[in-house]
């Protein structure tokens, strides 16, 4: 049985997240980036977030313990990277797509409506759209050509046969880009709660309204454990593969 290390100020974020499966929920309260940001330590995203270390850590020692059954982000660690791959396309790609195809328009509607009476709303308007915009075609590279290099250098591993040409000089090379847009999107992400205040809208808000905020929260949740899993499990462990594969 594994043992939890405790969780301490100099304590980085993504060992955090690995040891103890129900922070990310105190975590993502206070707005700490602990997907692309998953080096620093917890008090310097505490810092960064503008959170009181106390009151996270209070927070966090508070949670259950290991004993819960393992979240995906710590489920796919060892799993094999077709699968981390599949759970990708099939759970959190899709989810951004149909999100994509709702939240953009929701968000134009709300605008329109409201906009006049709420400054706010044209700035949400243009955040959602800009978000979605850059996500849709990020999504479409990776399927298209990441992901299946990935999948088809690991089945090259296991058939110990010769690894795949690829269409690049080496993963770290398209990987880089895909994690620099990680960090753009959430750049946008943080905005938008700063201008939603973490997505809480007015005593008025019609149903569109609050459909809208309500939908960008669980879509922002999920967006952050999309990237933690490629920046942190998936993408390490295909560049270790690849440069193995080198030698």
């Amino acid at each position: 049985m594994q043992t939890e290390r405790p969780i301490e100020a100099t304590t980085l974020l993504r060992d955090i997240v690995r040891d103890h499966p129900g922070a990310t929920r105190v975590l993502d309260a206070h707005r700490l980036d602990w997907c692309c940001g998953a080096r620093r330590t917890l008090a310097e995203g505490c810092a960064s977030a503008g959170a009181k270390l106390d009151d996270v850590l209070h927070e966090l020692e508070a949670q259950p313990s290991r004993s819960e059954p393992a979240e995906p982000l710590t489920a796919l660690e060892h799993a094999p990277l077709a699968e981390v791959v599949r759970f990708l396309v099939e759970h959190h790609h899709a989810f951004s797509r149909s999100e994509g195809a709702r939240l953009p328009a929701l968000a134009t509607k709300v605008a329109r409506r409201h906009g006049a009476a709420h400054g706010e709303l044209a700035a949400v308007e243009e955040l959602v759209h800009g978000l979605f915009g850059e996500l849709d075609p990020h999504l479409a590279r990776e399927e298209r050509v990441l992901f299946p290099y990935i999948v088809a250098l690991e089945h090259s591993v296991l058939a110990e046969s010769p690894p795949p040409r690829a269409p690049f000089r080496a993963l770290v090379g398209p990987i880089g880009v895909m994690t620099g847009e990680h960090e753009a999107a959430g750049r946008l992400l943080d905005e938008l709660a700063r201008t939603t205040r973490d997505f809480h809208a007015p005593a008025e808000a019609c149903g569109s309204w609050l459909a809208l905020y309500d939908g960008l929260r669980a879509h922002d949740a999920d967006l952050r454990r999309h990237v933690w899993i490629e920046n942190e499990i998936l993408f390490p462990r295909a560049i270790e593969l690849e440069q193995r594969t080198a030698r």
